[in-house]
């Protein structure tokens, strides 16, 4: 994510299961490769709106899927 005092732009990463070659390398330069597969530019004003949003569907999801999906009580996802 980045802004600048008109804009936010969301990029988005393909991240896929990393063979074990990969995680060496990734090990080794402290780098996992995620190619950016699109980026969003939503102006400013957008934005509260955008959360209001992302917010109001997370509650729904929460309360319709509660025993589905992250463990709530296990460590977290970093």
């Amino acid at each position: 994510m980045a802004h600048t005092p008109f804009d936010f732009t969301l990029t988005f990463c393909e991240v896929m299961p990393l063979s074990d070659k990969e995680i060496k390398e990734a090990e080794a330069e402290h780098i996992v490769r995620a190619p950016v597969r699109t980026r969003v530019v939503v102006p400013v004003q957008f934005v509260p709106n955008l959360i209001a949003a992302l917010q109001e569907h997370w509650r729904v999801y929460s309360e319709s899927y509660s025993n589905v999906g992250w463990n709530k009580t296990g460590p977290g996802v970093h």
